[in-house]
Formats: C-alpha cells, structure tokens, sequence
C-alpha cells in the first residue's frame, strides 16, 4: 500500500506573514522518506516547513509525501493570503478607491474648525461676562459726595454749583 498524505487544514495567513505547513500526520506501513511542498512552483522539504507570501491571492500547495519503498501520494490544502490594508503608492487604500491624503486632510480641516467654534464661543461668553460688570468711572451726571466737593474746589478751577461739578469757574447771576 502507498502512504497517505495529510497536508492538514486550509490556511489563512496575511501578506509577509509566516505560516506552518505540516505533514506530520501523514501515515505509511513502512516509513516515510521525504515530503516535498510545491507552492506556486517552488519547491519546499520536509514533515513541516515554515513559508511566508509576499502577494495575496489563493495558493492551492501540494505535499507530495515517498515511503521507503518509493511510493508516493498527494494531499492539496489552500492557503489564502491577505493583502493588508494601507496605503498604495498611488496614496490610495489597497482594496478602497478613496485617496488617504485627502481624507487625512479633510479630518485635519473639521477638527480645526471645532477648534475655532470652541474658541469663538468662549470669547462671546467672556465678553457678555465683562459687560454685565459695573463700570469702573462713574457716570458723568453723578452728584459727587461731601468729601468729594471739599477736596474740589475754587483752587482747582473746579466749583460744585447746583449739585454739578463745573469746570473753570461759575459766574453767578449778574
């Protein structure tokens, strides 16, 4: 009887990543003598060999297993492999058609926005703040106080006549 290959199960790798190939359950009367693994015309040996793939696609890998009376059998797995998803040297996504340049862009642009309607509002707050204050100077039509109507006085050029300040001096009624 020949032996019988056993590639193991389907496999599922990304692009430059590692993936195990094992044969080790394949089973003969006598022993076996060599396995060889045929991956798109390259040839690998050995009960369990370690491979990466620089494209994705699908690879249908024949091990090819020989006893030591030179009978041989095949077994067929698949191994899918992933593109990865990034940018192309045409600045597109692999896999999308929207160009990543404009799109870092555009999201560069709408958070500069927000930042300018945050900003905005805040200065539109602290203006209402400033305005509801008391003003510092008092209106000029205020009544000064006693204390105030001492300190001005004919000396200054100022004279407090009918309860308003007058500046230079008050000829009275002739």
């Amino acid at each position: 009887l020949p032996p019988i290959a056993d590639a193991g199960a389907d496999k599922e790798v990304l692009v430059g990543g590692m993936v195990t190939l094992d044969g080790s359950g394949s089973t003969s009367i006598g022993y076996i003598t060599n396995y060889t693994w045929d991956v798109d015309g390259k040839l690998y040996y050995g009960s369990i060999v370690q491979i990466s793939f620089e494209h994705g696609g699908v690879y249908n890998v024949t091990m090819t297993v020989t006893d030591d009376i030179s009978k041989t059998h095949q077994d067929i797995i698949r191994i899918t492999v992933t593109e990865l998803v990034g940018p192309d040297d045409d600045g597109t996504d692999k896999g999308s058609s929207i160009p990543v340049v404009p799109v870092v862009l555009l999201t560069i642009g709408i958070l500069l926005v927000i930042v300018l309607v945050v900003v905005g509002v805040l200065m539109i707050s602290r203006k209402k703040k400033v305005a509801t204050q008391a003003p510092l100077v008092p209106p000029i039509n205020m009544v000064p106080s006693a204390s105030q109507q001492a300190q001005l006085g004919p000396a200054d050029g100022n004279v407090i006549a009918n309860g308003q300040l007058m500046s230079g001096p008050v000829q009275g009624p002739k």
